[in-house]
């Protein structure tokens, strides 16, 4: 199925950025981030197998697929379907939910901020949850790594850097401002709670409001 509005219409080949989410939480917060939704006239490349919206950021046209499933083998047929109908798509991002906070001695990161991974000296910039192992001490070893992205995007990461230093009130920060101004988009209350991976989880499959008691 897809979902898009009345009005103007993207072709397969128009679309150049494919963003995938695992989670409908993940997908509803994509779909918020778009500057215009668009509606889809699809090709003879058949039927639509996962659930996307479309839409732009700037002049990019974007497809956002989503399995609705969490797994490798879910994730992968759902980016090889995206690939086949979707010629032009040249970068592919990932959004979902982070499960673990790196180093939090050293960084000030909060629930409900926004990671990007960026790749640095000898890290990838994103980890695949089996491409490690834990030794003793806490020491983490990495067994592989994924493809690092491509030069590009890099670059866009370092021109984000250096818009936030020269102008204080960018469009990117008024866009956040208006997002986190709606009361479910707001950041959580200052005290929050990080738990040690082997901490009990109460409900499974609900939030972590009884594991704070």
């Amino acid at each position: 199925m897809h979902e898009g509005v009345a009005g103007a219409e993207m072709l397969p080949e128009d679309i150049t950025v494919a963003i995938f989410c695992a989670l409908p939480c993940e997908f509803i917060a994509v779909r918020h981030s778009l500057d215009e939704k668009l509606s889809y006239c699809p090709s003879n490349s058949g039927p639509l197998k996962y659930v996307h919206s479309f839409g732009c950021i700037g002049e990019h046209k974007i497809v956002i697929a989503s399995p609705h499933q969490m797994g490798p083998i879910q994730a992968a047929h759902c980016a090889a379907t995206v690939a086949q109908q979707f010629p032009n798509v040249r970068f592919a991002l990932m959004a979902g939910i982070g499960a673990r906070i790196p180093n939090p001695l050293k960084r000030d990161i909060r629930l409900g901020d926004v990671a990007v991974g960026i790749p640095r000296d000898n890290h990838p910039g994103v980890l695949q949850y089996d491409f490690g192992k834990h030794e003793a001490g806490g020491k983490f070893v990495l067994k592989g790594s994924l493809n690092k992205p491509l030069a590009i995007l890099v670059s866009a990461d370092g021109s984000l850097h250096t818009e936030e230093i020269e102008m204080a009130e960018s469009r990117l920060l008024k866009e956040l401002g208006m997002i986190t101004a709606r009361a479910e988009y707001g950041r959580p209350r200052p005290r929050g709670f990080l738990f040690d991976p082997e901490f009990p989880h109460v409900n499974p499959g609900y939030d972590c409001t009884g594991c704070e008691a």
